[in-house]
């Protein structure tokens, strides 16, 4: 899927609708860029909201804080195995938030 955009005076670009119906992307959706070697990724960011009920915290009566603490733990295996920096967008220059 190639689909070319022009960067504005102030560095942004608009994503194509066809990537945005892709990624299932609406307003308000964060999205994240990673640097991969000469290559710019761009991924959805999901809520903690996503991965309720994903894992089993220990039981029902789980504390939120356990269940974030293992959302950050499994994101940061995935991150690992991917081979991608936990910090790529501190190494790219990119501020978050």
């Amino acid at each position: 899927m190639n689909n070319a955009v022009t960067l504005s005076s102030k560095g942004q670009v608009t994503i194509p609708k066809v990537i945005r119906d892709r990624l299932a992307l609406k307003p308000g959706d964060r999205v994240v860029f990673l640097v991969r070697g000469e290559q710019v990724v761009l991924e959805a960011v999901g809520s903690i909201m996503d991965w309720y009920g994903a894992f089993s915290a220990g039981g029902p009566t789980a504390e939120w804080s356990d269940v974030r603490d293992q959302v950050h733990r499994e994101v940061g295996r995935r991150t690992a195995a991917e081979g991608t920096p936990a910090s790529a967008e501190e190494d790219a220059g990119i501020a978050s938030g």
